[in-house]
């Protein structure tokens, strides 16, 4: 059978502003403005963008109340856990938000469910024993966003949760002290973070005011290994935090 190209068509003019501007060919200004990249900033930050350019932390919901709560915690020496996901995302980002938590003198303890006995997600069985053990805040991260009924029982249980996640919400949203998804904004720059890299904004948000830059970015050869890992789009700071990571 003859294959049949289809050519997706580009706008000439913008193509050729961003061929002249940016000092690239034609072929490559086109497949930019085919990616959705149409002016002349878009491109720059795609081709060459760097730390500097990295979205601000604090532009994600719920990331305030998040540190916040915390700050409480680390201040009153709280029990702390986090609570990830056995895949490769899970387990960076767990990485990160517990080195990320010692560094402000926080012992974080974490929580993995068993993929065959439990599956993913938070379940009532980990909650309640979590819970047991005297721990009066759990963070999850790379799952949670749908978890409406176990947050609920955690609550009750006295247990704060504070969700970070990437995946698509159910209907509602838990009822913890603070939710960070980038599906909950705008889109924009960070609407396809994987798990990690919104435990590395969290990170960030929380480095802006106890923590050094260098300290900081220690964490990016992990968030980029989660990145590829999670297939997530190699667009806006995915593509930044990939590039500096590798």
């Amino acid at each position: 059978m003859e294959s049949i190209w289809k050519i997706k068509s580009a706008d000439a003019g913008i193509v050729q502003e961003l061929g002249r501007q940016l000092n690239i060919s034609t072929i490559t200004a086109a497949l930019l403005y085919q990616r959705g990249i149409t002016t002349v900033r878009q491109a720059q930050k795609f081709l060459e963008g760097g730390l500097t350019d990295l979205s601000d932390p604090f532009s994600l919901t719920g990331m305030a109340e998040s540190i916040a709560r915390i700050e409480t915690a680390v201040q009153q020496r709280e029990k702390v856990i986090i609570y990830g996901d056995y895949d490769v995302d899970g387990i960076c980002s767990i990485a990160i938000l517990k080195d990320c938590l010692a560094a402000l003198n926080c012992e974080a303890d974490y929580y993995v469910p068993d993929r065959f006995s439990q599956g993913y997600g938070i379940n009532e069985q980990a909650i309640r024993a979590i819970a047991a053990q005297g721990y009066s805040l759990l963070i999850s991260v790379d799952c949670g966003i749908t978890s409406l009924n176990e947050v609920n029982i955690a609550a009750s249980l006295g247990m704060d949760c504070i969700i970070t996640d990437h995946h698509t919400p159910g209907g509602g949203l838990p009822p913890a002290v603070a939710v960070i998804n980038p599906k909950l904004d705008k889109p924009g720059a960070i609407s396809h973070l994987a798990g990690a890299g919104v435990a590395f904004m969290l990170a960030r948000a929380l480095g802006q005011k106890y923590l050094s830059n260098k300290k900081v970015f220690e964490w990016l050869d992990v968030v980029a290994l989660a990145t590829v890992a999670d297939i997530v789009p190699l667009q806006g700071d995915n593509r930044i935090l990939a590039k500096e990571g590798l």
